[in-house]
């Protein structure tokens, strides 16, 4: 995607991105900002993280994931099931991107972990959240 393009990421979610990192603008929150952090940083170790909020009933959860430009498929480990998520980058190589999806929220609602898959369908980057 281009710099700035914005994508329709869930109910009243604008995504886009830049050089710079991810923004975001929610119904309950105008325009938020993450940092992709040091570009400069060699060799980028892949990684994916996560954030999750309250969106209506359900839940937008998103994040970063660094270390690859061929993410083809991001699967996140739910408490009700897995989901597969969207994916968008910034033309180009820029070694990250930003993933994305909503699901449905309950008292018992919990997020397992979070894994990046290339073309080839092999796992690049995976994270588990940590319990309080």
């Amino acid at each position: 995607m281009a710099p700035g393009e914005r994508v329709e990421a869930g109910a009243g979610v604008e995504l886009w991105l830049t050089g710079e990192g991810k923004h975001w603008s929610t119904p309950e929150m105008d325009h938020q900002f993450q940092t992709v952090g040091d570009a400069d940083a060699e060799p980028r170790q892949p990684h994916v993280g996560l954030r999750t909020e309250l969106l209506g009933d359900g839940y937008f959860l998103s994040g970063m994931y660094q270390g690859t430009d061929d993410a083809a498929r991001v699967v996140v480990d739910t408490s009700d099931g897995k989901v597969t998520a969207s994916a968008v980058r910034l033309a180009g190589k820029p070694g990250w991107g930003v993933w994305f999806t909503e699901v449905q929220a309950h008292d018992n609602f919990a997020v397992k972990s979070v894994t990046v898959y290339d073309e080839q369908g092999e796992e690049v980057a995976s994270m588990t959240p940590a319990r309080p």
